[in-house]
């Protein structure tokens, strides 16, 4: 299948505190997610790397084809969409 999205050794540090720390994942073709979890435990700022609105501190972002890493949201927006709650 094609992988649409990619995230290979992502790692996300605020203020000396690691957030995420070496975390896969391939999305594909076809798949159906949910990202679940406790308040606080990092759902949102997993999605905010898939559109630019967060870089890692380390690690690739891809989505569909694209290494997200210094583009833009706005460039991301054809690519990837954001429903804020």
């Amino acid at each position: 299948m094609n992988r649409l999205i990619s995230l290979h050794e992502i790692k996300l540090s605020y203020n000396n505190n690691t957030i995420i720390d070496g975390l896969d994942l391939d999305i594909c073709e076809q798949d159906f997610i949910c990202i679940v979890g406790p308040n606080g435990s990092g759902k949102t700022t997993l999605a905010r790397h898939l559109n630019g609105m967060l870089q890692p501190s380390a690690g690739t972002v891809t989505v569909d084809g694209l290494h997200v890493g210094g583009r833009r949201v706005g460039e991301m927006a054809s690519h990837v969409g954001y429903a804020f709650q």
